[in-house]
């Protein structure tokens, strides 16, 4: 539940030096920690939620400063990064052969895709082989276990069993957590027809929708954690006759930008083919950059052009930064929104590709991107792309992880009954760090927990009438919406 807009916080000091030593008539050991600006700060960035957040800083006017600053929320979001609530899953009607309107599906909670304990063996019988049975949960104390330094460090000592939850009485952050997830079930698209409505991007939890409403095209931002924000129409831009090219075509891109602003920017990019030869064209680019205002308003911001190589089929495109990272074949294409001018980046060295479907472009929050690669043998590859300015930029391999081994714990093979492989949904949003990657097989689609190296089923399309399209992952809200100080020339607005 979002605060009040305006909202009276008593003064407790606004002193913004966070080491300020306690006042001589408050020399407590409470005041001790409570004064001091770094221990208080530690004590924030242990919050478990930003909603907890929001009503921590309530107590005064310095805790309120202090939390709100850039450098805590970047704190902040590096300890706990925006929770995976659900996604919106598209499909596609066989009849009419036109996409279907998008509907939520919450994350399954993880005992839904455990597999079946196995029978116990005959206690006069040992089992035929060590494979057959489940792993222990503890460790024999003979024999340690050995180091992985694929796996993340274990949450809790292996030693030890974690304690169950209490489903009767769940954690407060779980709870709000359940409410966020309720909030995006019960929030309608319906106000869209049910063909030709699809969603054009989603970052964090700010949709962009394109539909009908009646038989009028719209093109509209939506906030499904925060209905009362309502509905904001984007400002639609002509398409641009570009200069000497045949056709044209547009995508549209979000950017929630972090920080004091939490301004949103939109980019319209239009795209023009110029014909090169027989089976050979490129596609000239003009962007339109908008940045949404407090009053509802849009600005026009800036302009950028350029011609870049033809893209894979489906490429969407990626903006981090003031750069948009378009996916090719044999590279990836940067174009400089600020200098109207593009750059091409080759693959790291010995990457092969084998379909259009093999690689996906996220970014590495908000400062950079990952390249994410799934050969023909379901190895998964993540690379994090590194400029140091010298205008040579670098792969860094960052993960590895093997698929078919996860594939068989859920007694599949990874590849469908006409031995079509697994591929990768393009989706640019896998978390801050590329903590989830979403695989599609068939008409079901998987989430692969990279920190904790757990594959599971989210999703199967049950009618025998529609396959399988697209999904877009929705996070929790980030970052937090902070009242307004009333009467502070001081005051930040984090909306």
């Amino acid at each position: 539940m979002d605060p009040p807009a305006e909202t009276e916080i008593p003064e407790g000091g606004v002193a913004l030096d966070h080491n300020a030593s306690p006042t001589d008539d408050a020399d407590t050991p409470v005041s001790m920690v409570l004064d001091n600006g770094d221990l208080l700060l530690e004590i924030m960035l242990r919050l478990p939620l930003p909603t907890t957040l929001v009503r921590a800083i309530l107590v005064c006017k310095r805790w309120f400063l202090l939390a709100s600053e850039p450098f805590s929320l970047h704190c902040f979001r590096r300890i706990h990064p925006p929770r995976l609530l659900g996604f919106y899953v598209s499909t596609r009607s066989t009849t009419t052969h036109l996409p279907l309107r998008p509907r939520f599906v919450p994350m399954p909670p993880p005992e839904a895709d455990r597999p079946p304990p196995l029978p116990e063996p005959d206690s006069d019988q040992p089992p035929e082989s060590d494979s057959e049975q489940p792993p222990p949960l503890e460790p024999e104390s003979e024999k340690p276990p050995k180091p992985n330094s694929e796996q993340p460090p274990p949450l809790e000592p292996e030693s030890e069993k974690p304690p169950e939850p209490d489903s009767a009485h769940p954690a407060p952050q779980e709870q709000e957590l359940s409410a966020a997830i309720r909030m995006a079930e019960t929030y309608s698209l319906d106000a869209y027809k049910e063909e030709l409505t699809c969603i054009s991007d989603l970052q964090n939890d700010t949709l962009l929708v394109s539909g009908f409403r009646g038989e009028s095209f719209a093109l509209e931002v939506h906030w499904p954690l925060s209905p009362h924000r309502g509905v904001v129409a984007i400002p639609v831009t002509p398409y641009d006759q570009l200069d000497g090219t045949v056709g044209t075509a547009a995508h549209f891109i979000l950017k929630v930008q972090s920080g004091r602003s939490h301004s949103l920017a939109f980019v319209w990019l239009s795209m023009g083919f110029l014909i090169k030869g027989k089976g050979e064209y490129s596609l000239k680019y003009k962007a339109h950059i908008y940045v949404l205002q407090e009053d509802g308003q849009w600005r026009f911001r800036a302009s950028a052009a350029a011609v870049l190589p033809s893209p894979k089929s489906n490429s969407r495109p990626l903006l981090v930064g003031t750069k948009i990272y378009l996916e090719h074949s044999t590279s990836i294409a940067a174009l400089d929104l600020k200098t109207s001018t593009f750059s091409e980046i080759p693959l790291p060295e010995g990457m092969e590709r084998y379909s259009y479907e093999d690689m996906v472009l996220a970014a590495f929050y908000d400062s950079g991107f990952c390249l994410i690669h799934l050969d023909e043998d379901l190895q998964l590859f993540i690379w994090l792309h590194i400029d140091g300015g010298t205008g040579t930029p670098t792969w860094l391999p960052i993960d590895f992880i093997s698929l078919p081994e996860m594939f068989e714990t859920l007694g599949m093979t990874g590849w469908t009954d006409d031995d079509e492989p697994a591929t990768l949904f393009p989706t640019a949003q896998m978390g801050d760090f590329v903590e989830f990657v979403f695989l599609k097989l068939g008409n079901c689609a998987f989430c692969l927990d990279t920190r904790r190296r757990v594959l599971r089923k989210v999703y199967e399309v049950t009618q025998e009438d529609q396959t399988l399209e697209q999904l877009h992952p929705l996070m929790a809200t980030w970052p937090p919406k902070f009242p307004e100080l009333k009467g502070d020339h001081l005051a930040r607005n984090v909306s």
